[in-house]
């Protein structure tokens, strides 16, 4: 029996592979420090100028850490692939004109507005986030047009290009996995610490979203579920607290909403869960982990980092509620910390809220949390489709790390918002594809 292949399947086939090679060509350049594969990376994002899609999985992980995944002199390289998706997603925008999620762009630039002019009269004056928002925003529009995208090969590219990135993770970080040292796990003294956990957070939620989704490959889910346990771990050798609220409730939110639902298609998967997890907090408790400490309700109160958090909210709030309640000091971290450093601490408030608050007051918070719920009621209507997990996945773990993180301006969160409006312009509400 003959078998034939469509050009478009052999072209498909092709860019999946090439798109997975630059991800390969993005660990590599970091791995080695060297210049030239970062040129030749960049060389790579180019050649994918009319077929901007395949460029989301190289952003994406690029923009996951911006102090890991640097360029040299402390510029991310996401600054990099992000530039080339824009300008590519415009020339696709031109030659595609039929404009879709019209909300969602008059939501957009209503905020773009607020912000620009958060940022004018903010107390520092101060534009870096607002240049880094812009783009951020200019991204999501951009995506949020894409039409007749293959989501099932995007989510497949997506979940192999987080495999690869938490084996070379594990792979860096081996002697420390294995030996476990006093310090807290990170990539190097560059790297903050924090920023390296959420990073393993949001490779955690699309690793748990590909374990949900191929539930007919049984030993690949495994393999997912090991590695997924290998990012635990290596998110509690983080000691980030809130990374590991963001990713272990995300999956337990999913979980209990698969389970109400979809009580037969998720209860094979769930047995898996239970049974690897089981040996897995067994195995922790067996440990000499030197900061497990600092997961438990006593090193939380007696943490220096939460006791200084406390005080920020303390001191600050009250201030911003005298002075600017209605539009807070201004949009940018660099306000809240100026504000910070004058009564006594020198950083941000480290929560979602709390920092939306500072930042833009009354009038930012209702805003953004009015697009937020837009976003959520749009989810909700796909919440069939079993490809929309790993984009509501992301969002999730990226809003309950913000518990303990200032989440809301950090570009893996708008990436998740901006893979959801691509996701849900490629589905059709309540019919699995």
């Amino acid at each position: 029996m003959r078998v034939t292949f469509s050009k478009s399947k052999i072209k498909e086939t092709f860019l999946f592979y090439y798109s997975f090679f630059l991800v390969i060509l993005l660990l590599a350049t970091v791995s080695f420090g060297n210049p030239n594969l970062l040129y030749v990376l960049i060389f790579g994002c180019v050649l994918l100028f009319f077929q901007p899609v395949y460029i989301i999985p190289v952003y994406f992980i690029s923009s996951l850490a911006n102090s890991y995944f640097i360029a040299g002199e402390g510029i991310g390289i996401s600054r990099f692939t992000g530039i080339i998706l824009i300008i590519s997603g415009l020339f696709y925008l031109q030659k595609n004109s039929n404009i879709t999620n019209r909300k969602n762009i008059f939501y957009i630039l209503f905020i773009t507005i607020f912000i620009i002019l958060s940022s004018l009269l903010s107390n520092t004056g101060s534009l870096g986030s607002l240049l880094l928002f812009l783009q951020y925003f200019t991204t999501l529009v951009i995506l949020s047009q894409f039409k007749n995208v293959n989501l099932k090969q995007l989510s497949m590219l997506l979940v192999f290009s987080s495999i690869i990135t938490i084996l070379v993770l594990g792979f860096t970080l081996r002697d420390n996995l294995v030996t476990i040292q006093a310090e807290r796990l990170s990539t190097g003294d560059d790297v903050n610490v924090n920023r390296f956990a959420m990073m393993l957070a949001q490779l955690g939620a699309v690793l748990f979203a590909g374990f949900l989704m191929f539930t007919k490959k049984i030993i690949f889910q495994l393999f997912l579920l090991i590695l997924l346990l290998l990012d635990l771990f290596m998110i509690i050798l983080s000691g980030s607290r809130s990374a590991l609220i963001g990713i272990s409730g995300a999956m337990l939110i999913i979980l209990v909403f698969l389970l109400k639902d979809h009580t037969k298609k998720i209860i094979v998967p769930l047995l898996f869960v239970v049974v690897f997890g089981y040996f897995f907090v067994d195995k922790l408790e067996q440990m000499n982990i030197p900061f497990i400490d600092r997961f438990t309700k006593e090193g939380v109160e007696d943490s220096g980092g939460s006791q200084e958090r406390f005080g920020i909210w303390k001191t600050l709030v009250p201030i911003t509620l005298s002075n600017n309640p209605l539009f807070g000091n201004g949009f940018g971290a660099e306000n809240v910390i100026a504000l910070s450093k004058e009564n006594g601490f020198g950083k941000p408030a480290h929560n979602f809220l709390v920092d939306l608050f500072l930042q833009t007051g009354f009038f930012g918070v209702t805003l953004f949390f009015s697009y937020f719920i837009y976003i959520g009621k749009k989810i909700k209507k796909y919440s069939s489709e079993p490809l929309i997990l790993i984009p509501l996945l992301i969002i999730l773990t990226a809003l309950l790390n913000g518990v303990g993180e200032t989440i809301f301006p950090e570009k893996l969160f708008w990436n998740g918002i901006a893979l959801a409006l691509l996701y849900m312009n490629n589905l059709k509400p309540g019919i699995k594809q």
